[in-house]
């Protein structure tokens, strides 16, 4: 968070064990870090298809925000 990046999402994997953990630590590490308000939590499943979806659906909703400086 150092370098000031704010929109963090994350691509869930499923109902899997490892997917929740996954989700569990992201929706932990988030508050830790300040970023409370900018969790952001995509549908996904355990396939390279599903998550290729959920990526061009973020990308498809994204915001340009400028940078600062």
């Amino acid at each position: 968070m150092g370098r000031g990046h704010r929109p963090i999402a994350y691509i869930d994997g499923g109902k899997g064990f490892i997917a929740t953990d996954r989700r569990r630590g992201y929706r932990t590490a988030m508050p830790r870090h300040g970023l409370d308000d900018h969790i952001r939590i995509l549908r996904g499943e355990h396939t390279e298809d599903a998550g290729e979806r959920a990526t061009r659906h973020l990308l498809d909703t994204a915001t340009t925000t400028p940078s600062p400086g």
